[in-house]
């Protein structure tokens, strides 16, 4: 027979419902054993090696996945493979690796044995063509490459790379400072101050942004990336500190003299920094103030009252009978009495989220 094919391998994809798999290249009628497959698993990429059977057990079962059968065409182009058991989510490829063998025995004198030179000749070529397929699978030097090009022997923490003269692999070690990338501390690495030097890794960011206070004792500009997922309430960068703030506005139109206006719910503890009051109108004047409890059916702790009758740049309130609200806590705005043409009035609340 003639080998007019070159390839020694198909790849399928297995399903449930069959057991059948075809392949189309050459085989020898002789060496069903040359024939291999091997089961890889989709959701963990594991290839698992198969065995070739002479029969299908029966009955079979879920044990027996790994087994097979193969079936040579009997023009040695091609086959079919059995699997003992069905699988899914799995890949199965089929291939050909020809033993290296020799066991014909050429007598003198005797009757030309074409069959048997033939089928040498076609182990020759199917071998031949499996040696080429694993070196286009290999990793290789150019042809420009020394002849003495080798790997070397394996190192325990080290790395390959070029030698001086960027033609021979060599065992490297991991340098521990000058130009070379190394770890940077958790520090550096928020604080983006060796960026040219360090490496800064996500896992030093992971570390940083669970940390209820950071000292970076450097006046460099920190990521906004790292500030907004920092869990952080406060962050103390040399002398001075950022501290987490929230803004709450709020605007009435034509207030009356008992306005009880739910402004909103807290779920978490916060302390009211100021508010800032403006009124829109003719003269003006609005006795107001702020309450918190847990219930709006109560009267409410007292945030502040204050009368507001600036119409430009309205009024700054810092000073508080109650600034610190705890979790869960209605806060609603309230008028005791009014004067003048009032138009609106307009709050704005700066607060921060207490740990």
């Amino acid at each position: 027979m003639t080998v007019e094919t070159t390839g020694r391998k198909t790849t399928q994809t297995m399903t449930g419902s069959v057991v059948n798999y075809d392949f189309s290249f050459r085989a020898l009628l002789s060496a069903p054993g040359d024939i291999k497959a091997t089961r890889t698993v989709t959701a963990t990429n594991t290839d698992e090696t198969m065995t070739r059977v002479t029969e299908i057990p029966s009955p079979s079962d879920s044990s027996d996945v790994l087994s097979y059968v193969v079936s040579i065409a009997s023009d040695g182009v091609g086959g079919t493979i059995t699997v003992a058991w069905p699988s899914t989510s799995c890949t199965l490829t089929i291939y050909r690796e020809t033993t290296d063998t020799q066991s014909s025995d050429y007598e003198d004198y005797n009757q030309f044995p074409s069959n048997t030179v033939e089928t040498d000749l076609d182990k020759r070529t199917l071998k031949s063509q499996e040696l080429a397929e694993d070196v286009a699978r290999a990793l290789k030097y150019g042809i420009t490459a020394p002849t003495g090009s080798s790997l070397p022997t394996p190192v325990a923490d080290t790395y390959l790379g070029w030698d001086s003269d960027g033609i021979l692999l060599e065992n490297k070690t991991i340098a521990t400072g000058g130009t070379i990338l190394v770890k940077a501390s958790t520090a550096q690495a928020v604080a983006h101050t060796e960026n040219t030097t360090y490496i800064t890794p996500f896992l030093a960011y992971e570390a940083a942004k669970t940390m209820g206070d950071i000292q970076v004792t450097t006046t460099a500009t920190i990521a906004a990336a790292v500030i907004t997922n920092m869990t952080a309430t406060s962050i103390s960068i040399g002398s001075g500190s950022v501290i987490a703030q929230k803004t709450k506005s709020m605007t009435v139109e034509d207030p009356g003299g008992a306005e009880e206006i739910s402004m909103w719910y807290e779920d978490g503890n916060i302390t009211i920094e100021s508010i800032q009051a403006v009124l829109e109108g003719t003269t003006p004047s609005v006795l107001w103030g702020m309450k918190h409890a847990s219930s709006r059916t109560g009267s409410g702790t007292v945030i502040v009252t204050d009368t507001t009758t600036d119409v430009t740049s309205g009024a700054t309130i810092t000073t508080f009978e109650d600034s610190t609200i705890p979790s869960k806590s209605h806060i609603w705005f309230y008028t005791s009495a009014t004067s003048g043409t009032i138009d609106g009035i307009n709050l704005t609340v700066k607060y921060r989220q207490d740990a």
